[in-house]
């Protein structure tokens, strides 16, 4: 049996390749060094894993002085649980030694992005997670993006925004106080995260928060309004229920805009796109967005086609599928040359 790993900065997920059994951990690698535990507790969930496929973007996270000790901390906690493990690389390829770490920077939107190619060969694939957006467009089976975060944000195909963990105060300048009438300045504090916003709105609830709070306290709508009021220096009775509703509305706005711009401004820039395909945690943020795109292109969800727990941890699943085809055709390297 084949098991995919994709070890984020702030998520551990797994998925075994045929999408029986699927697992995600919050774990903020840049102060909980306890991957080496939870993938013991992977292993012990799914003691019946020949071999493992490896995509990762934990690298990141700023404990790790350079990303290339952050490759090596994750492969060794990786090769002390599991015995036969492939890393997938940015050239789309699997490798057995890891020989020149930037070839595994960030490469699990690629697995994602093959892995849709059994579907499409031209279309826009949106991965909203709690963290970072991926908005990439693929035109006649090649990937029309760069291949590292760095380039990625420069060309937009990489969106840092998420629907949990994004701080509120990156979002909005000011916000309206309805009793006011007026606009007032936010504080540039970490009080608050779109996870307080959309858990104010209904958008997710207690269990879907599965982010730790900035406050380090409760989950509830009202922890969550409480925080939301920090962000105007308030405490929670000095606004209305509706003037925090208002507020929160406001911020979920701002986020769709967003990530409605970028998304039109890669349709626009071809008529070979219909297909879009949506994935992540975050697909109901995504969903939002896409009402306001005219109907002219066929929206895919992946929570219809594989359910909600594959959409959330798609490249985890990805990655697994891909090594299985690869080890059946003998080529570890089937999926090269998949870029423009």
């Amino acid at each position: 049996m084949i098991l995919g790993l994709d070890i984020g900065g702030a998520n551990t997920k797994a998925s075994s390749s045929d999408g029986c059994y699927t697992k995600s951990v919050y774990l903020p690698i840049w102060k909980d060094f306890r991957l080496e535990a939870v993938l013991s507790k992977i292993r012990e969930d799914y003691p019946n894993v020949e071999k493992v496929a490896v995509v990762m973007t934990g690298e990141g996270a700023d404990s790790f002085s350079e990303k290339r000790f952050g490759i090596r901390y994750i492969q060794q906690r990786v090769e002390s649980i599991f015995d036969d493990v492939y890393y997938f690389s940015i050239d789309g390829t699997f490798e057995r030694e890891i020989t020149d770490e930037k070839k595994f920077f960030s490469a699990n939107w690629i697995a994602s992005v093959i892995k849709l190619m059994d579907f499409d060969k031209s279309f826009l694939f949106i991965d909203m997670g709690s963290t970072t957006t991926d908005i990439i467009p693929v035109i006649n089976g090649r990937i029309c993006s760069e291949r590292t975060d760095f380039a990625r944000l420069l060309d937009g195909t990489l969106v840092y925004i998420g629907s949990l963990r994004t701080n509120v105060s990156t979002m909005v300048e000011k916000v309206r106080i309805l009793s006011r009438n007026r606009y007032c300045p936010i504080a540039k504090e970490q009080y608050a995260q779109m996870a307080d916003v959309y858990n104010i709105l209904g958008d997710i609830n207690e269990e879907n928060y599965t982010c730790e709070t900035p406050d380090g306290k409760g989950k509830s709508i009202e922890d969550s309004k409480k925080r939301l009021a920090r962000i105007v220096c308030c405490d929670h009775d000095d606004l209305t229920n509706e003037e925090l509703i208002n507020i929160a509305e406001e911020i979920k706005m701002v986020e769709i805009k967003m990530l409605f711009d970028t998304i039109t401004k890669f349709l626009n820039k071809t008529d070979k796109i219909k297909k879009i395909f949506v994935a992540g945690s975050g697909e109901f943020v995504v969903r939002e967005a896409l009402k306001r795109i005219n109907g002219l292109y066929d929206i895919n969800y992946l929570s219809d086609l594989f359910g909600t727990e594959i959409s959330s941890i798609f490249p985890a699943f990805s990655v697994g599928s891909l090594l299985d085809r690869c080890l059946r055709y003998n080529n570890l390297h089937y999926y090269g040359n998949v870029f423009k």
